[in-house]
């Protein structure tokens, strides 16, 4: 066989092998390791913000579509559904402004992790609560991402008193005192909360807000079919930027992305802002933060009180203060700090002491969570509890409100 021939044939063989060799390895992914794809049926923010159920509001920034169930992926790694009532509420089903007339109603106000971000409708924490509190009691959930104290403060008044809850339960997340510093989120601006120098809590003028500046993302419509279609393409992109990153770390050092100062000084993300809060030694910043946080939650604490409802303040640990040491240590160290700066529990005993002071019920979650920790850690990495975590949520906060008898 002349030497072309041959060289074409087993080139011809090599392709075919490599060719089977992918297929083989991209239907195992599928079946026993599905990877995060980048297509329409997803939580993350890959097309615009509404493709993540939210929209403008005029009162506070943004709230959550009504009429809407949308396809998420999952924190296990399947498709799940997020659908939200005829109020925008993650709800199934619709409900009435003013009092129930057969009904006891809990509010739900936070973040992310109240609105529960990554978990299919039936794994969220008001799910559960619900379940647990049975068919006396209707759960109604405005959570939504990226709020803070602010956002959920103008929420409850301008919006949760009209449906007369019995209790409001604020779920509060290490980062929402530096969320209040974010003038916008994802291209919605809100009302501006400071501190004047006499010490009172003033709302600046923000004059995004109410402008509605979104532009549409477009990573959906630029990204490749691999990226969009291929599970293998995503794995070998992932595993790559992993070692790509242990490299950087080996060869430039922990803190080699961002100054650390520049991340003490201003919040670039959620978590920025969460490490603020178990730091021992407080920057002014975020004393600052957290003067805003407290003087807003006196006032959502007034409010609720005036509308002779029930206030029960629980507090979120992140998923990143569960790290394994050298983990946490390569975190902290892009902040330039050390294992023994930070205090885990310190988040929790700012927030006890507050509620103390008012006379108001807290529910810590950290201790309990820290007995168990691997089981409500997603298998896919959203930063959000899984639903076994959100089960646990819900179990601790109905067991702290039923032992102190404030349903009735």
């Amino acid at each position: 066989m002349a030497p072309l021939k041959k060289f074409r044939k087993d080139l011809v063989a090599l392709s075919l092998s490599v060719l089977f060799i992918l297929a083989v390895l991209e239907i195992f992914l599928r079946l026993f390791y599905p990877q995060v794809i980048i297509d329409e049926c997803t939580d993350g923010d890959y097309i615009h913000i509404e493709g993540n159920g939210y929209t403008f509001s005029k009162d506070f920034g943004w709230t959550t579509i009504p009429n809407q169930t949308r396809c998420i992926w999952t924190d296990k790694g399947i498709h799940g559904t997020a659908t939200h009532n005829n109020k925008g509420l993650r709800m199934n089903h619709d409900i009435l402004v003013g009092k129930s007339q057969d009904k006891k109603r809990i509010a739900l106000f936070g973040d992310s992790f109240a609105y529960g971000y990554g978990n299919d409708q039936n794994d969220t924490l008001s799910f559960y609560l619900q379940q647990m509190f049975g068919d006396d009691w209707e759960l109604l959930n405005f959570g939504a991402s990226g709020y803070g104290t602010d956002n959920v403060y103008m929420r409850y008044t301008k919006e949760g008193r009209l449906y007369h809850p019995d209790v409001v339960v604020f779920l509060t997340y290490s980062n929402d005192p530096g969320n209040i510093l974010f003038t916008e989120y994802q291209g919605y601006a809100k009302p501006i909360f400071k501190v004047n120098s006499k010490g009172n809590l003033i709302t600046a003028e923000n004059q995004k807000f109410g402008v509605h500046p979104l532009q549409p993302r477009t990573r959906y419509l630029e990204s490749t079919i691999l990226e969009r279609h291929s599970h293998l393409y995503i794995f070998l992109q992932n595993a790559l930027g992993k070692i790509g990153y242990k490299l950087s770390v080996i060869l430039k050092g922990k803190t080699y992305k961002i100054d650390p100062s520049i991340r003490l000084s201003h919040p670039l993300g959620p978590e920025d802002s969460s490490v603020w809060l178990i730091m021992k030694n407080y920057t002014n910043l975020t004393d600052y933060a957290l003067t805003i946080h407290f003087k807003i939650l006196d006032r959502l604490v007034q409010e609720v009180k005036n509308d002779n409802a029930t206030f029960v303040l629980a507090n979120v640990p992140g998923l990143y203060l569960f790290n394994d040491r050298e983990d946490m240590e390569s975190f902290l160290a892009e902040f330039d700090l050390h294992y023994d700066d930070v205090d885990f529990t310190k988040p929790d005993k700012l927030h006890a002491d507050y509620a103390k002071s008012r006379d108001v019920l807290f529910v810590p979650f950290y201790e309990k969570f820290k007995a168990n920790q691997t089981a409500y850690i997603p298998k896919f990495y959203t930063g959000h509890y899984n639903g076994e975590g959100n089960q646990k949520m819900a179990e601790i906060l109905y067991e702290k409100i039923r032992m102190e008898n404030i349903i009735g």
